[in-house]
């Protein structure tokens, strides 16, 4: 890798994932793949119309095996348009995977059906980390 003068690695590009969770998907589905070494750093939620559902709607993303690995109910019910999920709702963000990662996704409602709302498009927003990168715990990647 090519160093600056200054002897720090050069700047990382970041990358963007999409897709899109329907109300009718109440099992979780494949979203989609991160590499290893994928550092999520955010997400966003869009939502053209929020759920009718009588109580809750929620989304969660996660990864195989673990459903709110990423993103553990965020509402869905109560906002259209742009949704920034609050730090509380936000998990496992700035650190490096250390395996290639199948990301989930889930809608999940309570009381009566809802007959609206969605479709909720998912993006994360990453980087990947390289050689001469350090990572959370301040490591050197070779």
């Amino acid at each position: 890798m090519t160093q600056f003068a200054t002897g720090l690695p050069p700047s990382r590009d970041l990358s963007i994932k999409v897709a899109s969770i329907a109300r009718t998907d109440t099992a979780a589905k494949n979203l989609f793949m991160l590499p290893k070494g994928a550092v999520p750093l955010y997400f966003l939620v869009f939502s053209g119309t929020a759920s009718d559902a009588a109580t809750t709607a929620t989304i969660s993303v996660g990864k195989t095996g673990t459903g709110t690995f990423f993103l553990n109910t965020v509402d869905v019910k109560t906002a259209a348009g742009l949704i920034v999920p609050p730090t509380a709702k936000n998990t496992n963000l700035v650190t490096g995977l250390t395996a290639d990662t199948q990301v989930i996704g889930v809608y999940a409602e309570t009381g009566t059906a809802s007959t609206t709302g969605g479709p909720f498009i998912v993006m994360l927003v990453y980087m990947r980390v390289g050689p001469g990168d350090l990572t959370s715990a301040g490591v050197l990647v070779n």
